[in-house]
C-alpha cells in the first residue's frame, strides 16, 4: 500500500510518501506569505527521491489539524485534487494523532495530551492513550480556557504543545505535579500522520470526516 501523506496544519508544512508502513521519501518547508506553495514546488522532489508516480499511489492522507485553518483548507484541496483524476481515497485524521504516535513512541509513555494557542485566554486540547500496542483518542478536541488546564490534565500525562514558542510561561504555570512537561516546540510531521493512518487502514478503521478541526472562530487575519 502507497501512501502520500500531507501536513500543513502549523507553519511547518511536510509531505511523506510511504510503501507498506516504510518511509520511501519525505519533505519539509516552512510555509509564509512570501513562500505558501511549499507542497507543490516540494511534490516533484519527493515522487522522483521515492521513484513513483502519482498514478501508483492508494491513498491519500491528510492531517485535519487542529492548526491553521488557511493550511489545513490548502492541505485538503490539494489532496482532492490530486486524487480526483484516478478517484484514489482521500484519508484523514486528525495531526494531533500522528504527533501523539511519534511521542508515544519516542518517549515510551502511555498517554500524551496536546494542546495549543486558541488566542483568547483558551487553549485547544486532546488526549491520546496507548494502550495493548494501539493509539486510542480519551479526550476529544475542545476548547479549554488556561486557568483551568491543571484541573484538566490527567495524571502521568505528557503535555506537549506546537506552540511552545508562546505557551512556554502560562504550561510551566498551570502544569500540576503528576504531568511531565516536554519544554520545547512538538510539531505534527507527515511521516507520523501518514504512518497512524497506514494503521489506522491496515485494521480497517475509517476516515475521520475530511473536515478541518478548528476549534475557535477566526481571530482577525490571524491564525490559531
Amino acid at each position: 500500500m502507497i501512501v502520500l501523506a500531507i501536513e500543513q496544519s502549523t507553519a511547518s508544512g511536510s509531505l511523506a510518501l510511504l510503501c507498506d508502513g516504510d518511509i520511501r521519501a519525505r519533505r519539509s518547508w516552512l510555509s509564509t506569505r512570501a513562500n505558501p506553495h511549499g507542497l507543490f514546488t516540494q511534490m516533484p522532489d519527493l515522487l522522483a527521491e521515492a521513484g513513483v508516480e502519482l498514478a501508483a499511489v492508494d491513498h491519500y492522507v491528510v492531517g485535519l489539524g487542529p492548526g491553521s485553518f488557511t493550511g489545513l483548507r490548502s492541505a485538503l484541496s490539494a489532496a482532492h485534487g490530486f486524487a480526483l483524476p484516478a478517484r484514489v481515497p482521500v484519508y484523514g485524521l486528525s495531526s494531533g494523532e500522528g504527533l501523539a504516535l511519534a511521542l508515544c513512541g519516542e518517549f515510551e509513555c502511555q498517554s500524551v495530551t496536546l494542546c495549543g494557542d486558541a488566542r483568547r485566554e483558551s487553549l485547544w486540547l486532546g488526549e491520546f492513550t496507548w494502550t495493548d500496542g494501539r493509539l486510542a483518542m480519551a479526550r476529544e478536541w475542545a476548547l479549554v480556557r488556561l486557568a483551568d488546564l491543571g484541573a484538566v490534565l490527567s495524571g502521568g500525562t505528557l503535555l506537549a504543545s506546537p506552540d511552545w514558542d508562546r505557551l512556554s510561561g502560562p504550561l510551566r504555570t498551570a502544569c500540576p505535579p503528576g504531568v511531565s512537561l516536554l519544554e520545547k516546540r512538538c510539531m505534527p510531521e507527515a511521516r507520523a500522520v501518514g504512518l497512524a493512518a497506514w494503521q489506522r487502514l491496515s485494521r480497517g478503521i475509517p476516515s475521520d470526516p475530511l473536515n478541518p478541526i478548528y476549534l475557535h472562530p477566526p481571530v482577525g487575519r490571524g491564525e490559531p
